[in-house]
């Protein structure tokens, strides 16, 4: 790889968590890293004329360190399909008054359809989208986590890997053993002696559809590994008044939690919107991580998280996409706009925002010290956003706070002019360098009119695609 010169930037956020904004500042990298960031002596020594030396100009730009993507399900944009392959059937769903049958049948149930193929294909899709909207990093839960390797590997994002393991239905033929088996091989493989890019952590889908001892046995074989832990809470109203009134003589479902050991500093928590102030005070003080995920909790009539209480509680909050729309910028804004809605008219601090979707991002994580911000040292993950060709970010000024809130209200969809992983250029003058965009748009077409054919068949045959191992919720004996 050669070295890199990011000349010029017209605004360089290069510490969001500083809350300043630098002009007419360059960056160097040199293979994977960051060498100069500024104007220092470094960077103005440079020979121009080095042959290896590529130079981007960013007399024009707001450059800022790439977006760290929390949470996301990057293969599943085709479980968005189940209810539209259902109406055209003649077989009506059920409207599913229960919402643990809700989830199961029309959220995880779609999962046992999914096979490597289909899985690296969709993944594909998902990830270079990221890509295309400033994500240089990604949490990636699936139940293939083999094909969501060789996916990270192949489209060059930076990716966390989390083998979903789910034991209330059978999905793929593993039972228990089996999933914290594989759980064990991915980190050996790829967190240990995979590529560079790429970290894992063991990852119950939900406590809910989880065995106890599953739950418990896999926070040991993180601890074994010292990896992370991360696992599904409080995504909907019902799910917390219910998990809450099972372990009632246990404080609530975040005691029971914390009783079989899964309220540590290694764990994260998806959504925790229901976390009550009590919920709150108990994640916050055993130094547990939320990542919060506005757009899904709104397609699942889910209420307006309290990020603010989080934030004022000093838990490491961080954003993610989870398989919506895989645009960050979205997820930003939607944090900002959902927050006045519900919680009154003092906003969420926009800087706030924007260090939940980098540095926060790779705190939750494990990774700030490679990524999140700009600094010597840290690996190579940069974004710009040409302002030249984009009428969206207008009006700009010189003004830091004006730019903060204009990334996070105003930049959505908003494609990245260049993109930077790892000190490779995957976006170039708007462009990907090395993806072939229509042959991985089509083979993710191709999957999605196949599932939902599939899906029309499963429902048209009476065959469910999994089959029911054990309920949801249940207290063991």
């Amino acid at each position: 790889m050669s070295k890199t010169l990011f000349r010029n930037c017209r605004y360089l956020i290069a510490r969001p968590d500083r809350r300043e904004v630098l002009r007419d500042a360059s960056i160097l990298t040199d293979g994977r890293n960051i060498v100069a960031v500024g104007s220092g002596r470094e960077i103005e020594t440079v020979d121009l004329d080095d042959p290896t030396l590529d130079i981007v100009d960013c007399g024009d730009k707001i450059v800022m360190p790439g977006l760290v993507n929390g949470h996301n399900h990057s293969p599943w944009s085709v479980v968005n399909l189940v209810f539209s392959a259902a109406n055209s059937t003649g077989v009506e769903l059920p409207p599913e008054p229960d919402f643990v049958a809700a989830i199961e049948n029309h959220v995880m149930a779609p999962m046992a359809w999914f096979r490597d193929d289909s899985t690296y294909d969709l993944a594909m899709c998902g990830l270079m989208d990221q890509i295309r909207y400033g994500t240089t990093t990604t949490a990636d839960a699936n139940n293939h986590p083999a094909a969501l390797y060789r996916a990270a590997v192949d489209s060059g994002i930076r990716s966390v890997v989390q083998p979903q393991m789910i034991t209330n239905i059978m999905l793929d033929e593993l039972d228990e053993d089996g999933y914290l088996a594989q759980a064990e091989q991915c980190i050996r493989d790829y967190h240990i002696g995979g590529d560079d890019r790429v970290t894992v952590m063991v990852h119950p889908s939900w406590p809910w559809n989880c065995t106890e001892s599953l739950l418990t046995r896999g926070m040991a074989l993180a601890e074994k590994y010292d990896v992370q832990y991360a696992t599904h809470l409080f995504e909907l109203e019902a799910e917390k008044a219910l998990a809450d009134r099972i372990w009632a003589d246990r404080g609530g479902a975040v005691g029971y939690l914390r009783d079989i050991g899964l309220l540590t500093p290694r764990t994260v928590f998806f959504h925790g919107i229901e976390a009550d102030e009590a919920d709150i005070d108990a994640l916050a003080e055993a130094g547990c991580a939320l990542v919060h995920n506005p757009e899904l909790n709104a397609e699942l009539f889910s209420r307006v998280a309290n990020v603010p209480r989080w934030l004022k509680s000093g838990m490491n909050v961080s954003l993610g996409t989870d398989y919506g729309q895989f645009d960050m910028f979205t997820a930003m804004k939607l944090t900002g706009l959902l927050g006045r809605v519900a919680r009154g008219p003092a906003p969420i601090d926009p800087w706030a925002i924007l260090e939940m979707a980098t540095i926060g991002g790779a705190k939750s994580m494990w990774l700030d010290d490679r990524v999140g911000t700009i600094e010597p040292g840290k690996r190579a993950d940069i974004i710009t956003l040409d302002l030249s060709r984009n009428s969206g970010l207008i009006p700009i000024c010189d003004d830091p706070d004006w730019i903060a809130a204009l990334l996070t209200r105003q930049a959505t969809r908003t494609a990245v002019t260049d993109s930077m992983i790892n000190g490779v250029l995957l976006r170039r003058d708007g462009r990907f360098t090395a993806l072939d965009e229509t042959e991985i748009v089509g083979r993710a077409q191709y999957w999605s009119a196949k599932f939902v054919a599939d899906y029309r068949k499963m429902l048209t045959d009476g065959r469910p695609w999994h089959r029911k191992v054990h309920p949801m919720f249940e207290r063991p004996q």
